[in-house]
């Protein structure tokens, strides 16, 4: 009998557990998050492996314990919290990708959000144009307008501003509450004007790369070869450049003239807010720092600020400096407010802003600090990781190193959920 009784108490264990209700951490949002990947970014590896935005056992942060005995869930989530995963070109411009991203957030949300409240079938709702449609979410009260929040990492974070212009201009308010950028390159990154220089001096080196990270990274691994998406990396290289790298394409496709068309609003987004990561070069996994070798050095000079302004960018090339975090420069990543992450082992992550850094509300305006500068604790905050190790990757001991299986990227985007759970209203 007492063994009965042993064995039904630690059957409803179980059951309450893997019904993830009881150990959910984070605060259901009030809106949908989407969460959108940079270069070469994919939904799910192969169709089998690792999410994007995930574990190292294929467990997709925005996977809410939603259903009995579900086992590969993200536990520290509400299980009514709706997260889209979204998934873009894997390598192309930011005009592109944010299209893309413009597209999704209508088709799986907007739409039909604003069909609900006017009883209109969507089609029609679709083919309005800008007065007609301005007109109709005017008559809709603001509390029952669709509003959207974004997580979005490297690329993906340029593309989610532009995302969020379209879906402004479209409908005539802010239709994303917050946009959480993380490891972003608003100020570009030298990296791609590096890269994009071995047309130039090794152009054999370079083909192979491009064929590479094309084909067999981007074909293979992404799947775009299914989906019909086609990755052009110098697309990407020329869109990640803070000036504009090629002057024969009759384009200025820069970062800097980005962020002329696409500034930082809020009528936009109505809040924004950035996560920072850096390590030491020699601290970066091999494959990045076989990268930075072939490419180049990631600062180059991207950013230079006005020459009657100190320039912290580009003081140093060694070692010795966490400066960036293998690809993007700590100097690109601020916008908005600044955050600082604790991982906690024996309860649920936490995050929180850091006020006395400022807030960016400049994409091409930051001060020293703002830039990281390490002698006026420019470092506050930043996340002492690679580029790469926020997110899950094929083969990630090979791509991350061991300190990349130590990152609980569960915890990290459960507690930007709840954080924008707080901030949604």
């Amino acid at each position: 009998m007492r063994n009965t009784v042993l064995f039904a108490i630690i059957l409803s264990f179980f059951i309450v557990s893997t019904h993830s209700t009881a150990f959910a951490k984070a605060d259901k949002t009030n809106h949908p998050v989407y969460m959108v990947h940079g270069v070469l970014g994919w939904t799910k590896a192969m169709g089998f492996g690792t999410h994007y935005f995930g574990d190292d056992l294929g467990t997709f942060a925005g996977d809410a314990c939603d259903s009995f005995f579900e086992m590969k869930c993200n536990r520290k989530i509400s299980k009514k919290q709706v997260v889209h995963e979204v998934k873009l070109t894997s390598l192309q411009n930011t005009y592109v990708r944010g299209f893309e991203l413009y597209k999704e957030i209508n088709k799986t949300h907007i739409l039909e959000k604003i069909c609900e409240f006017v009883n209109k079938p969507v089609q029609e709702v679709d083919d309005m144009n800008l007065v007609e449609i301005k007109n109709l979410i005017a008559s809709i009260p603001v509390a029952n307008r669709p509003f959207i929040n974004i997580i979005a990492h490297s690329q993906g974070t340029i593309d989610s501003r532009y995302a969020a212009k379209l879906l402004a201009d479209r409908y005539g308010y802010p239709v994303v509450k917050v946009l959480v950028s993380v490891s972003g390159c608003h100020r570009g990154s030298g990296i791609a004007n590096t890269m994009y220089k071995l047309k130039e001096s090794n152009i054999l080196l370079y083909s192979t790369m491009m064929w590479f990270f094309e084909k067999m990274w981007c074909g293979i691994i992404s799947g775009e070869f299914k989906s019909g998406k086609e990755s052009i990396g110098e697309e990407m290289l020329k869109s990640m450049a803070y000036y504009d790298i090629d002057d024969s394409d009759g384009r200025d496709t820069g970062i800097k003239h980005f962020n002329d068309n696409v500034p930082l609003s809020d009528k936009h987004v109505a809040k924004y807010v950035s996560f920072m990561t850096a390590r030491k070069k020699s601290q970066l996994s091999i494959p990045m720092q076989a990268l930075i070798f072939l490419s180049g050095d990631i600062d180059g000079n991207v950013y230079e600020m006005d020459s009657d302004k100190l320039d912290t960018c580009d003081r140093e090339n060694t070692s010795s400096l966490n400066d960036d975090d293998g690809f993007i420069p700590i100097y690109s990543q601020h916008i908005g407010t600044r955050m600082r992450y604790k991982r906690n082992y024996f309860k649920d992550d936490k995050v929180s802003e850091i006020s006395w850094t400022g807030i960016v509300t400049n994409a091409d305006i930051v001060d020293r600090v703002q830039m990281g500068d390490p002698e006026l604790n420019g470092m506050d905050g930043v996340i002492d990781i690679g580029h790469f190790q926020e997110i899950t990757l094929p083969f990630g001991i090979l791509t991350n190193g061991f300190r990349g299986l130590h990152f609980d990227e569960l915890g990290y985007y459960s507690a930007m959920i709840d954080y924008i759970a707080k901030n949604d209203n």
